[in-house]
């Protein structure tokens, strides 16, 4: 009999189910695009969303491709779920949403003038440097602005977790994802009694951690009814999809550098230590003996759609890789750099002129949006590349290799750019559902389908794309990004 994982991945843009069989290849997906609300109670930056209406498009999804798929209900094996890191939903005694807010909630920032005086004991027991999205600042918010829904609220989970609770009643918080609450103490794991102390805030929130490969309870009748998966199938809450995109390309061992190059692109080093560096974060891996070091490049295939979006209307179609096409057509480096963005860690905190810039005078008639794709698209592996070396350096990694996965990978041009750019071996995940493979690969483990996650990973993300430096392009390369590094020292604002 075939052994089916479902796996949910709630992103930020939108969300989806997906089917892998026991060698993760992907059977079916479905994939729908969901928004959010301003905040009902006033907050800056403030957004919610609808959790009724989250659950029941992701059910949908479920019902869809099982009934297409053409499987057996009883052939699905378990059900994993990963999601955007940062969010978080309160629920009450009474199983009720009290607030269901994504991970581009900002309300936390009106709370920073309060968090900052302690932001080096945040950064040395969380690994993370305080920011308006993490959980102090919305706690605080709702504790300062709305009192009596803190008061009200008997749990908090994060968005892969609240999905767990809907299917399966059972509140549990899975440690990877729960590390990017900045509550969890990053070197024990464990929930930071000193942090909540510190904030004064209800220890009974605060529910069980579990690791991403033990279950945290199985598929309810209600749940079934909605969602077409069998009762009593085992659910596990398999963390961040950062995380678990690392879990999906098979990435464990210490040393190792890898992206997820989508709308943003965090550049992680696996770490068997919880070390971290002046302007990363570092956050738990799924592998309980592991942690990821995250230099994020912030804006990447966001800046590449801007583009995109301010050449052509977004009516005229074309998508990343008709961008990547044209962008072909022009060579490296092409006259014109750009910036878009980006982030390098361990640069001074400040802000950047950024835009496009090329030599005057020029015939302005010889640029063309094939020139600005060109450029755009650098502007997002120049400081990936930037990343990866502040990472290397700072950590003595020798290693040789490089993987990444996500949405921008589909481009050849974007692949092959950064073997060339990086003068290494690239591994390019094989699944366009990396994180999602992830969910399954932890829930193929936590199932006994294979002994570990390292083993299911083996087996299940095998399908990975290789993609080897060319020297005369390496070179090529060498000299635009030196260009692209030199140029950035004189666009500081302050």
């Amino acid at each position: 009999m075939s052994s089916f994982i479902v796996s949910f991945d709630i992103g930020t843009g939108a969300g989806k189910a997906a089917l892998f069989d026991e060698k993760g290849k992907t059977i079916a997906v479905c994939y729908e695009e969901w928004s959010y609300n301003p905040c009902p109670w006033g907050a800056k930056a403030g957004l919610v969303f609808d959790a009724d209406d989250f659950f029941a498009r992701l059910a949908r999804q479920s019902c869809i491709f099982i009934e297409k798929s053409g499987i057996k209900a009883g052939d699905i094996a378990a059900v994993s779920v990963v999601s955007q890191r940062q969010g978080m939903v309160f629920i009450d005694k009474n199983g009720k949403e009290l607030y269901s807010g994504p991970c581009v909630d900002l309300r936390g920032e009106e709370m920073l003038p309060e968090i900052i005086p302690y932001a080096d004991k945040i950064g040395e027991i969380t690994g993370i440097s305080p920011h308006g999205m993490y959980g102090p600042g919305r706690l605080l918010w709702f504790k300062k602005q709305r009192p009596e829904i803190l008061e009200k609220t008997q749990t908090i989970l994060m968005l892969s977790d609240w999905f767990v609770w809907r299917l399966t009643g059972n509140t549990v918080s899975e440690i990877s994802a729960a590390s990017s609450s900045q509550f969890l103490s990053n070197t024990s794991r464990r929930w930071s009694e000193e942090l909540i102390s510190l904030f004064d805030l209800p220890r009974r929130i605060f529910p069980e951690l579990i690791p991403a490969k033990r279950v945290a309870g199985k598929v309810t009748t209600e749940a079934a009814l909605a969602t077409g998966l069998p009762k009593d199938t085992p659910v596990f809450s398999a963390g961040g999809d950062t995380q678990a995109a690392l879990a999906g390309m098979g990435v464990f061992k210490p040393g190792t550098i890898a992206a997820a190059a989508g709308s943003t692109t965090p550049v992680m080093l696996v770490s068997d230590t919880p070390q971290r560096f002046p302007g990363t974060d570092t956050v738990c891996h799924v592998d309980e003996g592991l942690w990821c070091v995250e230099a994020n490049v912030k804006f990447t295939g966001v800046s590449v759609r801007w583009t995109r979006e301010i050449i052509k209307p977004p009516e005229d179609g074309g998508g990343f890789e008709q961008i990547a096409r044209l962008a072909g057509t022009v060579p490296i480096g092409g006259g014109i750099t750009a910036y878009l963005g980006a982030e390098i860690a361990g640069e001074d905190a400040g802000q950047n002129y950024g835009g496009f810039l090329f030599p005057v005078p020029w015939n302005i008639y010889e640029i063309t949006a094939a020139h600005l794709y060109r450029a755009a698209l650098e502007s997002t592996l120049f400081p990936v590349r930037a990343n990866v070396e502040y990472l290397a350096e700072k950590s003595g990694t020798t290693a040789s290799d490089f993987w990444v996965c996500g949405g921008q990978t589909k481009s050849e041009l974007f692949s092959q750019g950064m073997a060339d750019l990086l003068n290494r071996t690239v591994f390019v995940s094989g699944s366009e559902e990396t994180s999602a493979l992830g969910g399954a690969v932890s829930a193929a483990a936590g199932i006994g389908l294979y002994p570990d996650y390292q083993t299911a990973a083996q087996n299940m993300a095998a399908d990975t794309r290789r993609y080897h430096p060319d020297t005369q392009r390496a070179g090529e390369y060498e000299n635009a990004y030196l260009h692209w590094r030199n140029m950035r020292k004189h666009l500081r604002c302050f």
